[in-house]
């Protein structure tokens, strides 16, 4: 397999400031942390049957979540997925967010959604399954009271921290079935998106794109297989992956949020429920081009409704989704 071409002169010289600004290199821009290329190297190997269980049952949890998250934001109105797209403050001049649909974002679907998947297996697997013990039968004998190698690898998570319970959240899931596990990825998923004051040595974002960058950018890392996918993506490509699918969380979120506010008059609600269900999303996952309904704003766009959710929404957008916010997305869209 071809590897994908590094970044450009000006891409690079932004990482390895970033990498140095976070504690990552050292004067002479050598990565410290050198157990990081020896754990990813392994992630993969010297599992139990159980473990690869787990693992599978999150791809495959993790890849229908986004899929099918992704198309839903097609419903909403041009004017909305313009301001979802846009990573300024000053929320002028983006594009609408593009589910990346059609032929062409069929494949580019396909390895985003495992950029996500990687990051989130990665974790289970150096903090849950490292600190698993497992009898013959594949019943847990005893919990380890550590962080894996994380310390290692430059992370900090402690024993008590969320992440560790968001992680332990998905293990107690998976023994009532896999779809008992959806709920709780989503919910780690949303959690390391929604992290103030991230570091690279904090929050799983932030660490992973370290992580790519040494391994890969400014390492010979070999390219991991996703259930026989090749992995084709550039560094930038990852970056905007993490991204376009922290959008789509958000966008989610706003929405569920917004439904559950007390202060939101019920018809609206209504409206826009009626309004979004109407809209078709198979499209986006059959590679088919846009509706010509689906373009643009609804007619009623100026009414009560989706100004009450816009007002909802732009708040989320800007502590979440722009470039120089205190956020995981607001650090990567610096690195664009």
């Amino acid at each position: 397999m071809t590897t994908p071409a590094k970044g450009n002169e000006d891409e690079r010289r932004v990482w390895k400031q970033w990498a140095r600004t976070n504690g990552l290199t050292n004067a002479n821009g050598r990565f410290i942390t050198n157990s990081i290329s020896g754990r990813r190297i392994r992630f993969r190997t010297g599992l139990a049957n159980k473990d690869i269980h787990l693992l599978n049952a999150i791809e495959k949890n993790l890849i229908d979540l986004v899929h099918f998250r992704n198309s839903v934001v097609e419903r909403w109105p041009e004017s909305i997925r313009t301001m979802l797209n846009d990573g300024e403050k000053n929320g002028q001049g983006s594009v609408p967010f593009d589910s990346w649909h059609g032929p062409p974002g069929l494949e580019r679907r396909k390895q985003a959604a495992r950029v996500l998947t990687d990051l989130i297996q990665f974790f289970v697997r150096e903090y849950h399954i490292n600190n698993v013990t497992w009898l013959d039968n594949d019943t847990a004998l005893a919990m380890r009271a550590t962080s894996g190698y994380f310390p290692e690898m430059g992370f900090t998570i402690s024993e008590d921290s969320a992440l560790g319970d968001d992680i332990l959240d998905i293990d107690q899931g998976s023994n009532f079935g896999i779809e008992h596990m959806k709920n709780p990825i989503h919910q780690l998923c949303l959690n390391i998106i929604m992290q103030a004051n991230p570091t690279a040595k904090t929050n799983p974002l932030l660490f992973w794109v370290g992580l790519i960058l040494q391994t890969e950018e400014f390492g010979h890392h070999q390219r991991l297989e996703f259930s026989g996918l090749k992995d084709t993506l550039t560094t930038r490509e990852k970056l905007e992956a993490l991204v376009h699918y922290a959008r789509v969380f958000i966008m989610d979120f706003a929405y569920t949020s917004w439904l559950g506010s007390d202060s939101v008059h019920k018809e609206w609600k209504t409206a826009v429920e009626s309004a979004l269900n109407s809209k078709p999303s198979h499209w986006v996952d059959q590679g088919l081009p846009r509706p010509v309904d689906q373009r643009g704003d609804p007619t009623d766009f100026s009414q009560p409704h989706w100004k009450s959710f816009k007002t909802h929404f732009e708040p989320l957008r800007t502590q979440w989704l722009v470039k120089g916010s205190n956020s995981p997305i607001g650090v990567i869209l610096e690195l664009l």
